[in-house]
């Protein structure tokens, strides 16, 4: 029987977008899931001293419940990543551009020092590298940035590198390749940065200081020293900005025309780019710091922020704007999803890794088949916005990737658009595929993980499906097989050993689509209807 991997069911469901990676872990649950939220997390419930404490990434899904904590504090001689426990401004949380690492910082030093007023040589400054499995790479140390003062965030297009915002004394973003215990001092016109960010391969920072607002520094492939910034979006006298999300709505106007920006002291606002003036048309009361935020297929806007606090207990709230960019948010007011605990601190907030914040293309339905030539890709987006290509990408591991084979896209079309490509020296392993959409400026996203199994293990499908309750499981002898039922968050729901007729009962199971694994391996989508 013909192997097929065609979530066309979890797309009607979910209106899964491709580089939005809502797909689920197939191997185990050691990986967040991209589409949850990831906050930084500070203090462990001790009082606050003004010193070093605790640092953690706990995961969230869109709903609030924590699914995974993760310690950035590394013991015994190894680096180590801490936080002030009373300095908001620190712990901030992006994306890497290419939608596959997590960025935070902090300092190389145990709890309870006083590392912010600390010499960067006495005490170095760390950037913190989280992939999508959760494996944090702490070994870029800096001795040479904001020496006697706070690092606040980075930013980096692929995790190869880092831009670092902080307090500088003649600089306030640093340039540092991953691993290096050197960096170079970037703006000159800015020392004190907060949140730094790439936007389709640009790179921008918040400030407080001075003119406050978002600021734009130039391309990522400057990494020169004695950089200009330029004032993107002045937030005005009183403001006091940190984090932001910059999205390109209209296809008409170049770069950013939408922004939304947090400030400690008026709220979320909102701001619309006609483009020649940057102009505030709305807000939302509720004062926070970090934030994050994706663009739906329908043009509504979803936002989650952490709310202002210097000695925690602050809330981990969301937002959703269905307005046109140039009119107000149309939500009232904010909903708080958690609360922290007292002397525990949210920092920054940002999607899980594999999630993209600014959306270039809408999947509609994307297939991979083993057919007698080799393993054929099919792909169908609803929309796109600055497409140059994409590339079909594939792994033995599900780690390691190469690109197999590659078609150009629409570039920007409102259109159903279909592509196909073939994979011809595909082997008989199982394999894992994913795309890599290219945008005419380079910046780059991925799409979920597609397993697909091996063509000697190729096996009947589970039957009925759809079904009510039961389906019947056909791979030759299953007596003893386990089979296990994940939603699409990767989760668990039943596991149970097989029975020789291979029956497996999915009552109880609310309606939905659900992945089934045998032994570990991904079988099939199933769908339970009521």
């Amino acid at each position: 029987m013909t192997d097929v991997y065609h979530p066309s069911r979890v797309i009607a469901l979910r209106k899964m977008l491709l580089f939005a990676g809502l797909g689920y872990p197939l191997a185990g649950l050691a990986q967040y899931t991209p589409g949850n939220l990831v906050v930084v997390q500070v203090g462990d419930g001790s009082p606050f001293t003004t010193t070093t404490v605790v640092t953690r990434l706990v995961e969230y899904s869109p709903a609030g419940v924590v699914q995974h904590t993760l310690p950035l504090n590394a013991s015994g001689s190894d680096n180590k990543l801490t936080n002030t426990d009373n300095s908001p401004s620190e712990g901030m949380l992006t994306l890497s551009a290419d939608g596959r690492y997590l960025l935070t910082t902090g300092y190389n030093a145990p709890v309870g020092t006083a590392a912010a007023s600390a010499t960067a040589a006495t005490v170095g400054r760390t950037v913190a590298r989280i992939s999508g499995s959760r494996s944090v790479d702490i070994s870029t140390v800096l001795p040479d940035a904001f020496s006697g003062n706070s690092i606040r965030s980075a930013a980096s297009l692929d995790g190869s590198a880092y831009w670092v915002a902080g307090v500088g004394a003649s600089t306030g973003l640093r340039y540092a390749a991953a691993g290096a215990g050197t960096s170079t001092g970037l703006s000159t016109t800015v020392n004190n940065t907060r949140v730094v960010r790439i936007v389709r391969n640009n790179v921008y920072f918040s400030t407080g200081a001075g003119t406050p607002g978002i600021y734009l520094l130039g391309p990522a492939s400057n990494t020169g020293a004695g950089q200009a910034a330029t004032l993107l979006i002045g937030t005005g006298a009183g403001s006091s900005p940190y984090g932001f999300v910059l999205l390109d709505r209209n296809p008409a106007i170049a770069g950013p025309d939408a922004a939304y920006i947090a400030d400690e002291n008026t709220g979320i606002n909102k701001w619309a780019f006609d483009g020649s003036t940057w102009a505030r048309v709305g807000a939302l009361a509720t004062n926070v710091r970090g934030l994050t935020g994706t663009l739906n297929p329908d043009g509504s806007v979803v936002l989650y922020a952490t709310t202002r606090s210097s000695a925690g207990s602050n809330e981990l709230v969301t937002a959703t704007d269905t307005n046109p960019a140039n009119a107000p948010i149309s939500s009232p007011t904010t909903t708080s999803l958690f609360k922290a605990p007292t002397n525990v601190a949210l920092r920054g907030v940002e999607f899980a890794p594999g999630t993209a914040v600014v959306l270039p293309v809408a999947l509609s339905s994307v297939e991979a088949r083993r057919t007698a030539s080799g393993v054929q890709l099919r792909w169908t987006t609803a929309s796109e916005q600055h497409s140059a290509h994409f590339e079909v990408q594939r792994s033995l591991d599900g780690r390691t990737f190469t690109t197999v084979a590659s078609a150009l896209a629409a570039g920007a079309s409102q259109l159903p658009r279909a592509y196909a490509a073939l994979d011809a020296t595909a082997p008989t392993a199982a394999l894992y595929y994913r795309l890599r959409q290219v945008d005419r400026d380079g910046s780059a996203r991925y799409s979920a993980v597609m397993p697909l199994a091996a063509r000697a293990e190729l096996r009947a499908g589970a039957y009925p499906n759809p079904t009510r309750d039961l389906v019947t499981v056909l791979d030759g002898s299953v007596a003893g097989q386990l089979a296990e039922v994940r939603d699409l968050h990767g989760r668990a729901v039943r596991s149970t050993p097989l029975a020789a007729d291979g029956r497996l009962s999915l009552a109880g199971l609310p309606a939905g689509t659900y992945a089934l694994l045998l032994n570990g391996r991904f079988h099939q989508l199933i769908s339970k209807i009521e």
